[in-house]
């Protein structure tokens, strides 16, 4: 055993020589004399040879690498150093724009300054999250729904947050200063909604909003994600709204992207189809305009009634396609777009009109006499009266102790002067009977036949909230209040008063399958799918609700006596345009005041017809005024017929609102 010269043991007995010129390590030695003296080293020339070319190479690799790092990849490793990070973004799409018939957009995307969490950035300790909270306090004043909505979205762990919209360039310069040295939060560019702001657009087109909790638990939505909340935004809003995308980017310090890096998992977005609707923009403009200037009209005659509003229905008769339809008062859906104050949102729930309420498919109200083309349809197609047979109408008939009045007088009369002249005892007999005159259908037979016209169910519009309308029966009376059905309840209802409850979408559905001569349609907004650059993709088909459920002579004789109405009975208004109409008036009563609703409704041209037009004033009075009066207009306008520069003539036969037992 010996000690080698770095002081290890090394046992050495296998060694043949112990001189030692014979060791494996060259030991220099120096002797006193001028020559020096080496040892023969030549047994370990190779091994030094080998170690030397090892130590070359790995110097060698290592100084490629140094340059590497200093020069290649001298933005890279300089971006990490100073704070930049890698993340994996979810990548909204572009939702689709919402255009009118002549691809005129009602809704588009807008990029504004937003203020979002990076939630991969946040603390998911509660502790922790509330002295990161506590720090931004000074500038970003946190209010406690918006630390709940950061709360609820943790549940993903990745993706943005935003939580306020529409910041202006001042607050985004400062945010953006503010936050430079905090990553959980940072200023974006986020495209939001912007809607056009004609009258009656809010209901219909709706809001989008972020989706609830029960959303996310379904697994088909994160919860940084907004969805259609209300009308077409809504009831499209799968179409609308794309598929996500996923992009992994490189940010710095501030939150601002740096790049993109390639990475196996990004995919781009897929932006949402554009919808293209049946509606007219400039025809819902003056729909709009119209109806302003009924309710302006309406105050000065009854006074200011908050609480009343108006709406009108324009569709296609033929497909159910709308062309406009306005409910006033509206309201500016912008307001949700970029997230609506607390203040705001009362503000709309408090108002007595109720903007936020689409009269058009949600208000229900009696329809007074233009509920009678429904009734003589279904009487002249249940047999119980012919097109020719006519009676002797008085001014009132008595049924036992009471007395059924009518407005005048109207001699002897068809089912056709009857529409015209919107008589009530002719009526009366059609629905309950007349002893010794007519047959009447009774309450079993029209529950059927409103019920086969559309009545008491939801017509299926493409909307958001509709309401079904309310057909009552002997049965129902009873039950509810605890009170027997009578002959006046059926006369009640045989002129659209008493409990019987209709939508303007409703009354309009049904007197567009009088005018096309039998088919009911559901309505509908929706037309076709357009891709990015508004080439088709799908159209939206007219669906058929019911078909041939009164007879094709039933609703001629029908349309003949409305066409009567406009030329000589309660619509003759509408005899001046150019284009031929047929209409029907109606005045309901409501309430306990002594008021009552306008109504009227019309289509035209009367030999082939292309447009209905339903119309309400809330409290206007006589169907024949106010209501008429924008019917006339939209018929005007849409034919490009302007009125007559003279003086408007007195009704000659205005209804007037009875009183029955």
């Amino acid at each position: 055993m010996s000690i080698d010269i770095f002081g290890n043991s090394q046992n050495y007995s296998h060694v043949k020589s112990t001189e030692e010129k014979d060791y494996l390590y060259p030991i220099e030695r120096t002797t006193s004399g001028d020559d020096n003296e080496f040892i023969d080293d030549e047994p370990v020339k190779r091994p030094v040879y080998f170690f030397s070319f090892i130590l070359f190479f790995g110097l060698l690799t290592l100084g490629f690498q140094l340059a590497r790092i200093q020069i290649a990849n001298y933005s890279h490793y300089q971006s990490l150093a100073s704070g930049n990070s890698i993340r994996v973004l979810i990548v909204p799409p572009n939702r689709g724009l919402i255009l009118d018939q002549k691809l005129n957009p009602l809704v588009r995307n807008v990029n504004k300054h937003a203020l979002a969490v990076n939630l991969a950035e946040l603390p998911r300790n509660s502790k922790d999250r509330d002295k990161l909270f506590a720090s931004v306090e000074p500038f970003l004043h946190l209010s406690e729904d918006e630390k709940n909505q950061i709360k609820k979205s943790l549940i993903t762990g990745s993706g943005q947050l935003v939580l306020r919209t529409n910041i202006n360039r001042d607050e985004m310069l400062l945010l953006k200063e503010k936050l430079a040295k905090i990553p959980s939060f940072t200023v974006i560019e986020k495209p939001i909604r912007q809607y056009n702001t004609v009258s009656g657009l809010g209901q219909l087109l709706g809001y989008l909003g972020r989706v609830g909790e029960e959303e996310v638990k379904s697994g088909d939505f994160l919860p940084t994600e907004e969805i259609g909340r209300l009308g077409l935004e809504k009831v499209y809003d799968a179409d609308l709204r794309g598929k996500m995308g996923h992009s992994t980017v490189e940010v710095d310090a501030r939150g601002d992207i740096v790049r993109t890096v390639s990475a196996p998992e990004n995919n781009d977005p897929q932006a949402g189809l554009n919808l293209k609707l049946s509606l007219n923009e400039e025809l819902q403009k003056q729909v709009g305009q119209f109806l302003k200037e009924a309710i302006e009209e309406r105050e000065k005659r009854f006074g200011q009634t908050p609480k009343l509003g108006a709406s009108a229905v324009v569709m296609n008769p033929k497909t159910g396609s709308i062309l406009s339809m306005v409910s006033l008062p509206d309201f500016d859906n912008n307001l949700f777009a970029t997230g609506i104050s607390t203040q705001d949102y009362q503000n709309l729930q408090n108002n007595e009109g109720k903007p936020m309420l689409n009269r058009t498919i949600q208000a229900q109200f009696p329809s007074g006499s233009v509920i009678k083309p429904v009734i003589a349809s279904s009487a002249l197609n249940a047999g119980t009266i012919s097109p020719n047979f006519s009676v002797d109408t008085p001014a009132s008939i008595q049924i036992g102790s009471f007395n059924f009045p009518d407005w005048k007088d109207h001699g002897t009369t068809d089912i056709r002067r009857a529409l015209a002249e919107s008589n009530n005892i002719f009526f009366y007999g059609l629905g309950g009977g007349w002893q010794g005159h007519i047959t009447g259908l009774g309450m079993e037979r029209m529950v059927d036949y409103f019920k086969r016209f559309g009545f008491d169910s939801p017509t299926g519009v493409d909307l958001t909230g509709e309401n079904s309308g309310f057909v009552p029966t002997p049965e129902w009376k009873v039950k509810t209040r605890g009170e027997q059905w009578y002959i006046g309840d059926t006369y009640h209802f045989s002129i659209g008063q008493g409990d019987f409850l209709t939508t303007p979408i409703q009354l309009a559905s049904a007197i567009s399958a009088i005018a096309n001569g039998g088919t009911l349609y559901k309505p509908k907004l929706g037309e076709a799918w357009l891709d990015q650059k508004n080439n088709v993709v799908k159209k939206i088909e007219p669906e058929v609700k019911n078909k041939n459920f009164v007879s094709a002579n039933a609703l001629k004789v029908v349309r003949e006596g409305m066409r009567q109405g406009v030329e000589y009975g309660s619509s003759h208004k509408l005899n001046t345009l150019k284009v031929t109409s047929a209409a029907k008036t109606g005045t309901a009563q409501f309430g306990t005041e002594e008021r009552t609703h306008a109504w009227f409704t019309c289509f035209a041209p009367y030999e082939d017809p292309e447009i209905a037009v339903t119309v309400i004033i809330e409290g206007g009075g006589g169907g024949q005024e106010l209501a008429l009066g924008v019917a006339e207009k939209i018929l005007r306008y849409y034919y490009n017929d302007p009125a007559p520069q003279i003086p408007a003539e007195e009704p000659q036969n205005p209804e007037v609102p009875i009183e029955i037992p």
